[in-house]
């Protein structure tokens, strides 16, 4: 969980770079297949705040395919 918090620090930074923001979307990524439904879902989550958040403010091009794996 810890992880996940200092993941989802990065993404609502103010003036991040791609560069700074790339390690952090690929830890959110990989909760995507997280066995547990509340990190799953706590992963939609950031990633979709993070990629609204980056096509409204800077000229980011961050493309991310989420499968929701909830049954």
């Amino acid at each position: 969980m810890v992880i996940f918090e200092a993941a989802r620090a990065v993404t609502e930074l103010k003036d991040v770079t791609s560069r700074e923001l790339t390690p952090a979307i690929t830890v959110l990524q990989l909760f995507l297949s997280s066995s547990k439904p509340v990190l799953r879902f706590a992963a939609v989550r950031t990633l979709n705040k993070a990629s609204f958040c980056a096509l409204l403010f800077s000229n980011l091009q961050v493309v991310i395919f989420i499968v929701l794996l909830f049954t």
